[in-house]
């Protein structure tokens, strides 16, 4: 950064680098080549426990999601919330998705799995209730980590502090 950038343009090169799109892409696909292998594999059904890191990972897929959709210029509104609000905001980006989810598995299992004797992706409410747990743990984590790197805590920081065209 020149010693001559505006705020705004300081800004736009800090919050640039929060969570950029090859990394959130990669993370992603990682996260859904993981899946599709279990998937095939039938790992779900032979190796229960898979389960428990996949929610675990697909929490802190979806906190890197909300973190580059956070950065995209669309909610850049002038609103300026605390980290505790944005972290507030990303735990609950990653609820509603895990439930998404888990909902979609339960119309999987309505029209697919039952009428045409297909394995069940829902195991019944423990089940669903420990992978919701699981994704809030690794949506936490994720969160967590966003706060405590260097980079991404002054990015953050400095991006609450001043409003953008300021």
């Amino acid at each position: 950064m020149s010693p001559k950038s505006s705020p705004a343009q300081k800004e736009r090169q800090l919050r640039k680098g929060i969570v950029s799109t090859p990394f959130t892409l990669s993370i992603v696909s990682f996260h859904t080549a993981v899946h599709v292998v279990s998937v095939s594999k039938l790992w779900y059904q032979t190796r229960p426990w898979i389960d428990i890191p996949i929610h675990i990972w697909g929490g802190i897929t979806i906190t890197i999601v909300f973190f580059w959709l956070f950065d995209r210029p669309l909610f850049h509104s002038g609103f300026r919330p605390s980290r505790g609000v944005v972290a507030l905001f990303a735990i609950s980006f990653v609820a509603l998705v895990g439930v998404g989810w888990e909902f979609i598995e339960f119309l999987y299992d309505a029209f697919l799995a039952y009428p045409y004797h297909l394995q069940a992706a829902q195991l019944g409410l423990a089940d669903t209730l420990a992978d919701l747990l699981n994704d809030l743990m690794g949506g936490g984590i994720a969160v967590a980590a966003m706060y405590f790197l260097p980079k991404t805590r002054r990015a953050l920081s400095f991006a609450h502090a001043h409003p953008i065209g300021e």
